[in-house]
């Protein structure tokens, strides 16, 4: 590290506020320090280290102890930056290192091996399931039938684990339920099994070597009751600092006892926030950091507060002040905000879970579109939820507004493309034939690992038949017979025999060792390990310590290696288990709006957190019971176990009471508010389901009047469909379940109107992007590709619609007028039929056609469009009828629809009006509402330039679709039916007309000009061009358009605005299009 960069001590020190510096100074005698969230604990801590130092104390005399192994390394590295040459000496650790450390040393005292192992989450789960695969489930009359269950076998664990955070051992575990006397017949069963397995498995445990991290603690608090050696440790530690105190558990609790001694020669402080304390469903004690818990009375610590929060704004800060707690603090209230900032906190009530999230979904659109305080960037945002299963409806509505978006601990291990590679290999040398050995060549051989061309894959895959498999087409490649297959380079026919080789050598490997196995599979993807930090890399090397851990617990439970044979029937589950044990790595950025459980936020912040779902039932959640053993017998228990001489009181971590359990919510509700920095959005659905949902007690105590979410008309998706039919009663899903059954074979393979969303939303990096199948261009997408591709891809690929552009008052005022002329004009109406059309008449019409329209725009928007259009009809009456401008009938069809093929590729589009002139020739007539104009010589020159590409492209295109129809002559006219008439004739245009303009090819009135049959062909030509380059784009970049009249992001609107709304999805790319000097930008 840079010297200069190392921040000083002393510049530290200064940098303190008032009751920083009080700690600092008068650390002494044991200290409890209260630390509101984002008051500064870490670098109070940090600083209070370095102070010691300063003043004399050594590194290796100061333990400090956190709970995670992230927290343990931010803390050494801010003391390194002090002292970076003493980093051997350092005891900056969590505890359960700590406690290794211990065992290592003291092995002798408490008879365990030096070089014991530990069991991980995911050994402990592989030990278990050895357990229970042994048992015979007729022994078992509660749990046999779920025996051998994951789920099952995990709560157990946990089961397990709270009696051992409890200092409860077999033997205590089997009094207690032998004293117990309110205990049911069936509960004793259920207890009795429990016991068993509890002993089977610490008898596993014990006979394989192994010590799982709740021995850490019990073993070292063994160690630490031995006095000579307690006193060894307590000479040795000078100071003791216990980081996020409020997160210990019993057993942790007494092993600091043991540590710091009944005197004051061992300084002792602990850190944390009781109204953080969000981890009682593992163990943790809320009451250890409070005014009256057992670090205060037993060593009549001094209290310190930190209130002073440098994190959020005052409006979120005193929001969270309000909330009411049961229990009181020496610090209830008196949080502080530094910032002047107000901030943002706001309440919105939707209808039900659906509107919720659409809700949401769009106020974070536009808070990264148009901003509030400032305009954000997704990865400035994050949703907050109380459980896993909110997260699909949200991501589902997030992707139909394309806002991207990063789920925390998404389990991207088992998703990324080496590692399902990986598995389909395994599963390819597990068997040797069959419909399970063919998915898996196909998706191997799919693979982007092996480099093969994706083309040159999807031209193989799409001639596979039941007569043609996969294997077919390797026993060709491995013979060299390339010529019965899709034509290639050199190079993919190299890399595929090289596939065909390996999966060769993997064939017939099902009882081979798994270990050996996995060699040739590691081999396979050697070229991807080169870059050990790399994404792939890591999970290449999360394989191997996934497969390395099933190895090493086989062999220590059956005293052989295991086959591929062996892993083969739990593979899918046990990858799926080990991903979720995974820590998520964050040493990459974040892209998008994080979507995350609260307990997954919880030393984070945000400029903007959303938290959603704060409805009873949902947040706060149902009272939470223990599901092998019921909470009133975990209660009696923890009587039993206290009546007998234990070295800790037994903590229950159930709640027993409606009270208990709210403030165990109210404090994962405080978590969440404080993680906000700028803007706070909190949402509730007054619907869960079919049942009506009350919003969560905390939002009345905060004080904040809801805002009511406007329902929105935009398109359901198919997650969306699902969660809207939760809401059916049973009788009325019955009703419809025919029509479910015929949506269901029209959906794609794997999707359901029934069950679960089956797709994943992780975001898998690709270099191909492709049109949907049957893709239809319209003019407008042609000029959207023309004006950027990258807006072609959001408009017209992704159909990225911003919802609230429908409602403006020019869009609606423009459908009222389209509606009230196809009302007129509308084949067989009696104007059609030669009525001239008279004031009442178009009062009539507008009432009938315009007038509904118009009902769902504000008051005084609605009288002045509908005085616009009132005036308006009668000069279209007077231009049409008496002026005789256009045709006035003789109408083939109003929003008549054409679809043609050009050049392989499908049109579609509908012309406003379709006159006809006589048996060979038609008339096209565009409405336009808007108010710039353009003559019949701007649009022949937009249309058909000299150079460079065509800007107008709907008139052409209208006679280009008229041609493809059959119609020998046509013409295309444009109406500006909002502007005011000639008063005077002028050039071709007589007094009465409106503004129009018009392209004749073989046909149209006076005013147009004419287009030969060439120049339409030459039109023909480079619509062809920009097809080609649209068929052959693969990443639809950003290339916006220079031209004056381009709605790209190089232009500005009337307002000053960028005229492309989609600038805020590119910014980052443009600025590195520019960087690299690419000439597009």
């Amino acid at each position: 590290m840079n010297q200069a960069a190392i921040p000083s001590l002393a510049e530290d020190l200064k940098k303190l506020n008032e009751q920083q510096t009080a700690i600092i100074r008068k650390f002494s005698r044991p200290s409890l320090i209260v630390a509101g969230p984002g008051t500064g604990k870490t670098r109070t801590i940090s600083v209070l280290i370095g102070d010691l130092l300063q003043k004399g104390t050594r590194l290796r005399e100061i333990l400090a102890l956190t709970f995670s192994d992230k927290a343990a390394l931010e803390l050494r590295e801010r003391v390194l930056q002090y002292y970076p040459h003493s980093f051997d000496q350092c005891w900056i650790s969590t505890f359960h290192s700590f406690c290794a450390r211990i065992l290592r040393e003291q092995y002798w005292l408490v008879g365990i091996k030096p070089d014991f192992k530990l069991l991980t989450g995911f050994k402990e789960a592989l030990m278990m399931s050895t357990v229970c695969g042994r048992q015979q489930p007729e022994a078992f009359v509660e749990f046999g039938k779920v025996l051998c269950r994951r789920g099952f076998q995990q709560e157990v664990l946990t089961f397990i684990s709270l009696l051992k955070s409890n200092l409860v051992d077999v033997d205590d575990f089997a009094a207690a339920i032998k004293v117990c006397q309110n205990l049911s017949d069936r509960t004793r069963a259920r207890l009795g099994e429990l016991l068993n397995l509890f002993r089977l498995y610490e008898r596993e445990r014990a006979s394989t070597g192994y010590l799982d991290f709740r021995d850490l603690i019990s073993i070292s608090i063994r160690v630490l009751q031995n006095p000579a050696i307690a006193g060894t440790y307590r000479d040795r530690f000078k100071v003791i600092l216990v980081d996020e105190f409020q997160d210990t558990d019993p057993a942790q609790f007494l092993l600091l006892c043991l540590l710091k001694g009944e005197d004051d020669t061992v300084k002792t402080a602990v850190i944390g926030d009781p109204r953080q304390s969000i981890y009682r469903f593992r163990g943790a004690d809320p009451s250890m950091m409070t005014a009256n818990g057992p670090f205060k009375k037993r060593f009549n610590a001094r209290v310190f507060p930190l209130e002073i929060n440098y994190r959020s704004a005052r409006g979120i800060v005193e929001a969270a002040g309000r909330l009411a707690w049961k229990n009181g603090s020496q610090t209830d209230g008196a949080l502080q905000a530094f910032s002047d900032r107000q901030g943002s906190v706001r309440l919105f009530r939707a209808r039900d879970e659906l509107e919720e999230a659409r809700m949401l979904a769009r106020k974070l659109a536009a808070l990264m579109v148009y901003g509030g305080e400032r305009v954000y960037k997704p990865s400035e945002i994050a949703i907050l939820v109380r459980n896993n299963y909110q997260i699909d409806l949200i991501a589902e509505c997030l992707q139909a507004l394309h806002v991207p978006f990063e789920i925390a601990g998404d389990m991207k291990f088992f998703r990324s493309e080496e590692v399902i590679a990986l598995v389909a290999l395994l599963k390819i040398a597990a068997s040797e034939s069959g419909p399970e050995r063919n998915n898996a060549l196909q998706r191997a051989f799919a693979s982007p690992v092996f480099r093969l061309s994706p083309l040159w894959i999807q031209a193989v895959l799409a001639e596979l038949s039941p007569s043609v498999t996969m294997q077919n087409v390797l026993e060709k490649i491995s013979a060299g017979n390339f010529s019965t297959l899709p034509e290639t380079d050199s190079e993919t026919m190299l890399r595929a025999a090289s596939f065909a080789e390996m999966v060769n050598i993997l064939g017939g490997c099902a009882g081979e060792p798994l270990p050996a196995v996995l060699a040739r599979l590691l081999f396979t993807v050697s070229h991807l390990l080169q870059n050990p930090s790399s994404a792939p890399a890591r999970n290449i090397l999360h394989f191997r310590s996934m497969l390395a851990d099933y190895c090493e617990m086989f062999q220590a439970q059956y005293n052989r290696p295991p086959t591929v044979s062996d892993l083969m029937p739990g593979f899918d589950e046990w990858l799926t288990y080990y991903a979720s044990t995974l820590e998520q790595v964050n040493d990459t950025p974040v892209d998008g709006v994080r979507i995350m459980t609260v307990h997954q936020s919880k030393g984070l912040e945000f400029p903007v957190v959303a938290v959603c779902g704060l409805c009873e039932g949902q947040f706060p959640v149902n009272l939470r019971e223990n599901l092998l053993v019921p909470t009133p017998s975990i209660e009696e228990l923890r009587r039993r176990f206290d009546q007998m001489p234990r070295p800790v009181s037994f903590f229950n971590p159930y709640p027993v009471s409606i009270e208990d359990h709210l403030e165990e919510e109210r404090r994962l509700f405080y978590v969440a508010m404080t993680r906000a920095k700028e803007s706070l959005i909190l949402t509730y659905p007054q619907r869960l389901g079919s049942d009506p949902a009350s919003p969560a007690p905390f939002l009345h105590e905060i004080g904040l009047q809801p805002e009511t979410a406007e329902a929105e008309d935009r398109p359901l998706t198919l997650g969306e469909v699902r969660t809207r039919l939760t809401r059916l009663s049973p009788e009325m899903l019955a009703a419809i379940e025919p029509v479910l059954q015929e949506v269901e074979q029209c959906l794609p393979a794997g999707a359901s109107v029934h069950g679960v969303r089956p797709r994943s939303f992780t975001t898998h990096a690709t270099d191909m992007i492709q049109l949907p199948e049957d893709y239809c261009f319209t003019a407008s997408s042609l000029a959207n590709y023309v004006d950027c591709p990258r807006r072609f891809f959001f408009l017209n690929i992704l159909r990225i619609q911003d919802p609230l552009l429908a409602k403006l008052p020019h869009f609606i005022t423009g459908n009222a007028f389209h509606a009230c002329l196809e009302h007129l004009h509308r084949p067989g109406s009696i104007w059609e039929l030669g009525k001239k059309p008279d004031e009442k008449d178009l009062q009539e019409i507008f009432a009938a056609a315009a007038a509904p329209l118009l009902g769902n725009i504000e008051f005084f928007q609605r009288h002045l469009e509908s005085d616009t259009i009132l005036k308006a009809l009668p000069l279209y009456g007077a231009a049409i009828y008496d002026c005789g401008q256009l045709p006035a009938r003789a109408t083939i069809g109003v929003e008549h629809q054409f679809n043609f093929k050009l050049h392989g590729c499908r049109f579609r589009g509908r012309f406003d009006r379709l006159v006809r002139l006589n048996d060979d020739s038609v008339l096209v007539v565009d409405y336009k509402t808007s108010s710039d104009t353009l003559s019949s010589e701007k649009v022949f020159e937009q249309a058909f330039p000299t150079e460079g590409r065509p800007r107008e492209l709907q008139m052409p295109l209208y006679l280009l679709a008229c041609r493809m129809l059959g119609h020998k002559n046509a013409a295309a006219a444009l109406l500006y039916i909002k502007k005011e008439p000639y008063k005077k004739a002028y050039k071709e245009m007589q007094a009465g007309y409106l503004r129009s303009a018009s392209l004749n090819a073989g046909c149209g009135p006076d005013y147009g000009l004419p287009v030969s049959e060439a120049v339409l062909n030459g039109f023909e030509r480079q619509i062809v061009e920009i097809l080609d380059e649209i068929m052959g784009d693969r990443t639809f970049d950003c290339r916006p358009s220079s031209h004056p009249d381009a709605r790209s992001c190089l232009n500005y609107d009337s307002n000053r605005q960028p005229a492309c709304e989609f600038l805020p999805f590119c910014q980052e790319r443009l600025a590195a299009l520019k960087a690299g000097g690419d000439g597009h930008v």
